[in-house]
């Protein structure tokens, strides 16, 4: 990279804001044990990340995105994460390439290449030569890279061009260097963005970065894009810069979610509860596969395509064979479901599997307890109640009180105050719903106890920033 000028390309108004971004991708690994889940897991959720930010990329006027993904020092890592990384950046290219080059990406490589498997180094210049006459984004990964050793590369070829009489050693200056970097046609970042709070280059582009801005956000990596544009001032900002103004959005957003909820969706799942027949039986299935799904991006496992396919056809033949009155054949789907998502489940197996239970067995239940005409209709109100009193109690129990936090793996601004509020107003709901004897009062409990249960398990899926 040098000093350069960058060639004209078609794209947005740039007026005012960096024509070349540099992030250093830090706090996968903290990110991930800050919620009690494998290291493996930050790494993936980073590359959602990445993908997030490459998408935002040009829109906020950027022309080159560079990206440090893998250091030269990374080689002192455990192997197993060595090699979880690596099999990130295989699926990475494989998955995303095509869309990349659709959108007008061109991928840039710089780092060494000797030592690395045959099929990475393929891979990689797959990717160069597939996008090399795109211009709407230069996404520059820089892999198996380290700023020292790419100006020690850079001062060894030119001794060696002195050495054998083909340069003066006066003609060598700052831009006779950069003319040897790994890409000299690129200019220096005007940006340079570090997450997870640490404040040091950590061997990159640290020749480049002489007159770049430098810029350390406390939030990890996978947490969301490290920057943004100003409508107002049209230029970009940090997260460190937007977060004061943004800090008291969320809690009147969710407060609106839920009204709008309320409001809108409730009735209409009442109205489609109160119908019954296939109707239901849609609802619940499409209720069951997003709960399935959310289930598998918790514990790790939404990126493996075959597991969550598997699971969501499963589960739309059960809705199937239910809408039909089907029951018997909705179990043996609900099994045959079962064994096969455990069966293909790379890792986590048990989780996965509870996921897909827990998903198909609330859809089954959920159509069955319809199909008695005089109760069911009534139950299932109270069930819609419950869980919707109980979100809407945890909401203003947690933001109230707060306290310690009840599954930081799972969710981790829940807190325990949120959760018992949460079970308290579903409990007297309930109770109101079946207030005429002490019969009905206690089964009241005991129906709020599982609906509360079954509302607490799903909702651990969705994490709701508090």
């Amino acid at each position: 990279m040098s000093n350069a000028a960058a060639p004209a390309t078609e794209g947005p108004d740039r007026t005012g804001g960096p024509l070349h971004v540099a992030i250093i991708m830090d706090g996968n690994g903290r990110w991930a044990a800050a919620r009690g889940l494998p290291r493996a897991e930050g790494h993936r959720r980073g590359v959602e990340a990445l993908r997030r930010v490459v998408r935002a990329a040009h829109e906020l006027g950027v022309l080159y995105l560079t990206i440090f993904s893998f250091s030269s020092e990374n080689w002192s890592r455990p192997a197993t994460e060595i090699g979880d990384l690596f099999g990130l950046l295989r699926r990475f290219i494989r998955n995303d390439l095509a869309s990349l080059h659709r959108d007008g990406v061109r991928v840039r490589v710089i780092g060494e290449r000797e030592g690395l498997e045959g099929d990475i180094c393929v891979l990689l210049n797959e990717a160069e030569e597939l996008t090399k006459a795109n211009t709407k984004l230069n996404l520059v990964v820089a892999f198996n890279y380290g700023s020292r050793q790419e100006i020690a590369n850079a001062a060894r070829r030119l001794a060696r061009e002195v050495a054998e009489g083909k340069r003066d050693p006066a003609s060598i200056d700052a831009d006779a260097i950069g003319q040897y970097l790994d890409a000299p046609d690129i200019p220096d970042p005007d940006l340079i963005i570090r997450t997870s709070g640490e404040q040091r280059l950590s061997n990159f582009l640290m020749w480049q970065a002489a007159y770049s801005e430098l810029v350390f956000v406390p939030i990890h990596w996978p947490e969301g894009a490290p920057f943004r544009r100003s409508g107002r001032e049209n230029r970009i900002v940090t997260e460190g810069e937007a977060a004061p103004a943004a800090a008291a959005e969320p809690g009147s957003r969710n407060l609106l979610l839920r009204v709008v909820v309320a409001l809108v969706l409730a009735p209409l799942a009442i109205a489609i509860a109160y119908a019954g027949g296939w109707l239901w039986a849609g609802l619940v299935t499409l209720g069951a596969i997003g709960l399935y799904v959310e289930w598998l991006t918790i514990v790790g496992a939404a990126g493996e395509m075959r597991v969550v396919a598997s699971g969501v056809v499963a589960l739309g033949l059960a809705g199937l064979c239910l809408a039909t009155g089907r029951i018997d054949a909705a179990l043996v789907v609900f099994v045959a479901g079962l064994v096969v998502v455990a069966l293909i489940t790379p890792a986590r197996r048990i989780w996965t599997a509870t996921g897909f239970f827990y998903a198909a067995a609330a859809e089954i239940a959920s159509v069955l307890v319809r199909l008695d005409s005089v109760k069911g209709f009534a139950a299932l109100i109270l069930v819609l109640l419950v869980v919707w009193v109980t979100d809407i109690g945890g909401y203003f129990a947690g933001r109230g009180i707060g306290g310690p936090k009840l599954w930081p793996r799972v969710s981790p601004k829940k807190t325990w105050a949120g959760a018992i509020g949460g079970f308290v107003a579903s409990l007297i709901v309930a109770a109101g719903f079946y207030a005429p004897s002490r019969r009905a009062l206690l089964e009241a409990r005991t129906r709020a106890t599982i609906g509360i249960g079954r509302n607490a398990l799903g909702r651990l899926a969705i994490r709701r920033s508090v």
